[in-house]
């Protein structure tokens, strides 16, 4: 069972599947499509969040739980630019390493999130991330405040020489866009050098 609330914690849509069998240490993909009418669409004027409900039942009980926090968007880019949700946007950005002096990158979830709202008190409404993964509560943060963000491929130094490191970097790629891939303030994964 899926459900999408809104951040007053009101249902916007739900879907249920059909009974399925899944036995113990199995994995299953259940695909579920839901309609949301009139969504509030995120954008960095307006990062408007929802949160998705997913909900394993058995015999009318719920036996495990999972909540991930989304927004809705449309972006296309071309060869005239980036467009979010319909609109033309010029983006204004930095770059960013989470390394901070003395700590490295033991950064608390509180300083993420004073960076992003550093970055977007500057001006800017875009971000690209250095080459390791940065911090989830970083992009979660870029989520609450409307930055968007491009997310880079960890390391590239040795793409073109080395067989088993460029297979490496796709895994890593792999791993990084699915653990990305549900916040609306990323919009682009690096894949390739700078």
């Amino acid at each position: 069972k899926t459900t999408l609330l809104d951040s007053r914690g009101t249902k916007v849509a739900s879907a249920e599947s059909a009974t399925a069998s899944l036995p113990a240490g199995a994995d299953q993909e259940l695909i579920q499509e839901i309609a949301v009418v009139n969504p509030r669409l995120w954008s960095p004027q307006s990062p408007t969040l929802y949160s998705l409900q997913s909900e394993l039942v058995e015999d009318g009980k719920t036996v495990d739980t999972q909540s991930t926090r989304v927004g809705i968007r449309r972006i296309r880019i071309d060869r005239d630019g980036f467009e979010i949700n319909g609109e033309r946007m010029f983006l204004r950005g930095a770059n960013r390493h989470q390394e901070y002096p003395y700590i490295g990158n033991a950064l608390s979830d509180d300083a993420q999130y004073r960076d992003a709202v550093k970055i977007k008190k500057a001006g800017f409404d875009y971000v690209r991330l250095s080459h390791y993964p940065q911090s989830p509560a970083f992009l979660d943060a870029c989520d609450e405040v409307g930055l968007v963000v491009m997310d880079s491929l960890l390391g590239w130094q040795y793409f073109n020489r080395d067989p088993a490191f460029a297979a490496l970097k796709r895994t890593e790629t792999r791993e990084l866009i699915r653990r990305d891939r549900n916040h609306p303030s990323v919009f682009l994964w690096e894949v390739s050098l700078n």
